[in-house]
């Protein structure tokens, strides 16, 4: 009976999340095809995407999520993005602005302390006062910025933001689209023949044609506007549609004065918000058809990575991944308690669950971005939970002992919540200058010093369950310490060669790039201490100097190196290696470091204080 209800169990959570959320559940079913108008490719943020990943990126920017709540009805990016365009006045309701700081509450009369999101018109009364304090804050470095003017500062950029996604393809307030569209080029063609058939000055001109002529530079004006706003290029070249040199809507419309023509697309986009404005909704799907289907014609391979990454921003295989391991985490602690040999049984195959869609997630990565699995900090993360729960799984295989399952799902639910956190930052995809410039050294680096992080990681995480569960319960047998010195010790033989590993081949790519194999940056310094440490870890244990417990503890150790050459020296400002200093990570990394001392620290406490009884 119980091995029917571990089945179950499984089959239940696998349907779940392969199959019935494989269709998207953020779109609201309605008479527009938000899906096909979701597949569109633009150029955003220097890459080609779907309009769905800009709207999520942006919108994740301005409030932290994907979707949102209003009068009781949920909208997904892409629909929040429709509205933005087509109905300006309506989205300008929306409350997306999070607003998080109690002084910058106060200061947008925010009074009621359970409301956290504004909405634009909210923010409107409040501009003037908003631009003075950023016009002072920007005067100050970040660093020594308090959180009230950190808090006004993004907020400034998120309305920035907004505002440029507002006017990205037409100025807000244009009563109809293609109809400015239709009567630039009607004006452009009759001014056109004039200037052939007479040789007629200015003042030649009668009043039709004088009002003509300013009509055409006013809406030329309002199109170098949109161009100047250029978040968003939905105008593919049409030599090559796979380079980046697409088009913003205001250029594409500007351009006419060139060749007299308009860019095919631009009177299909025109059509569609018109539609959608004045509720004709066959009409929107009717363009949106043409336009997917010009992108098709022009280009096959865009159009599929745009289906492609749509499939995968709804699937989202990483969040269904951090609840199974989180579900694999819960079972595990049950087992403990009733029903062991079940419950961890049923937790290693929901283990490798959890593995096989975060593998699905990862290739997905990979196809779509055409480069290696670590990319950026993001990727990087995604990466170094796969490869620890990896190995955690191999460990699993060869101890059968249910530890490594545990870890591995710590492990993975942590580096996951981890990538979570950094995907709010905006698009997940874009990737470091260096692999721009991407060679096969530089590849090969930046793989094998990462799988030399994780191992690392599942080392630490062997020492501090073996000083939690040896300190604070009786339940640490001598075998139990002996396995897990086992384990620690061949993922620390497994971490150093391929952080040596790593580190060599970062230095040959140095070599080619930089012209010099080592410059002492502090991110070449932070592989060198993790490949140092784990080779002063094995010295000690083989020379005598440290035993089972002296090895736990330095593994856990390890933890903090890790972290520090993973995260430190690449969000502190300094080195070819530096993104930036971020507060939020450097508190989270301090709040880390802090624990894994005061892991070290319980376990450099006496032997007899010990709950279990370990090996001398």
């Amino acid at each position: 009976m119980k091995n029917k209800i571990i089945f179950i169990f499984i089959v239940f959570m696998l349907g779940y999340f392969l199959l019935f959320r494989l269709s998207p559940t953020d779109i609201n079913l309605t008479l527009l095809s938000l899906k096909k108008f979701a597949t569109i490719p633009v150029l955003h943020n220097g890459r080609i995407k779907p309009i769905d990943s800009a709207a999520r990126n942006s919108l994740t920017l301005i409030q932290g999520k994907q979707t949102f709540k209003y009068n009781e009805v949920k909208y997904s990016a892409s629909e929040w993005l429709l509205t933005l365009w087509s109905h300006p006045e309506k989205a300008d309701e929306f409350p997306i602005f999070l607003i998080n700081n109690p002084e910058v509450q106060m200061l947008l009369g925010m009074f009621d302390l359970k409301k956290k999101t504004v909405s634009y018109n909210e923010l409107v009364p409040h501009f003037e006062t908003i631009t003075n304090q950023t016009n002072t804050i920007q005067k100050i470095e970040d660093q020594l910025r308090s959180p009230f003017q950190k808090e006004v500062f993004n907020l400034y950029q998120r309305i920035m933001l907004y505002h440029r996604l507002k006017n990205s393809f037409f100025v807000e307030g244009t009563h109809s689209f293609y109809q400015t569209v239709s009567s630039f080029e009607r004006n452009i063609q009759e001014m056109r023949s004039f200037v052939k058939e007479t040789n007629h000055k200015f003042e030649d001109l009668t009043e039709k044609q004088k009002q003509i002529l300013v009509s055409i530079d006013t809406t030329i004006q309002q199109f170098n506007y949109v161009d100047q706003m250029n978040i968003v290029k939905p105008l593919p070249s049409l030599d090559d549609p796979m380079n980046d040199h697409w088009n913003s809507m205001g250029a594409g419309i500007t351009n006419y004065l060139d060749n007299y023509s308009f860019h095919p697309l631009i009177t299909l986009f025109a059509k569609s918000f018109d539609a959608v404005n004045h509720n004709q909704p066959e009409l929107f799907n009717k363009s949106i058809e043409r336009i997917l289907a010009y992108h098709e014609l022009r280009s096959h391979r865009v159009t599929l990575f745009a289906k492609g990454e749509l499939l995968f921003n709804e699937v989202q295989f990483f969040m269904k991944s951090i609840i199974l391991y989180f579900c694999v985490f819960l079972l595990l602690c049950i087992s403990w308690l009733r029903w062991p040999a079940h419950l961890t049984k049923a937790g290693f195959y929901l283990l490798l669950i959890a593995f096989g869609i975060h593998t699905m997630g990862l290739l997905s990565r990979i196809i779509l971005q055409g480069r290696p699995p670590v990319t950026n900090l993001y990727s990087s993360a995604i990466f170094i939970g796969w490869v620890s729960v990896g190995l955690g799984i191999i460990l699993e295989r060869y101890y059968k002992n249910q530890i490594a399952v545990f870890l591995s799902a710590v492990l993975g639910f942590t580096t996951l919540i981890i990538a979570h956190n950094l995907s709010l930052s905006g698009d997940t995809m874009e990737m470091m200058q260096a692999v721009l410039d991407s060679n096969f050294w530089l590849s090969t680096h930046v793989v094998t010093v990462t799988i030399g992080y994780s191992s690392t990681y599942v080392a630490g995480f062997i020492g501090l369950f073996y000083v939690f569960r040896g300190f604070l319960s009786s339940s640490l047998t001598q075998n139990d310490q002996k396995e897990l010195y086992r384990m620690a010790y061949g993922i620390v033989c497994f971490s150093l060669l391929f952080s040596f590993v790593g580190t060599i081949l970062g230095g040959i790519w140095a070599d080619q790039s930089w012209g010099r194999f080592w410059g002492w940056d502090p991110k070449e310094n932070g592989a060198l201490m993790i490949v140092l440490w784990n080779a002063i870890i094995l010295h000690a244990r083989l020379s005598g100097i440290i035993r089972i417990r002296g090895f736990m503890l330095c593994t856990i150790f390890g933890n903090i190196l890790t972290s520090f050459s993973w995260f430190g020296v690449n969000m502190l400002g300094v080195g070819l290696h530096s993104y930036g200093f971020m507060d939020k990570a450097f508190f989270w990394l301090l709040l880390f470091i802090l624990s894994q001392l005061t892991a070290i620290g319980l376990g450099l406490i006496p032997k007899k204080y010990w709950r279990s009884e370990l090996i001398k």
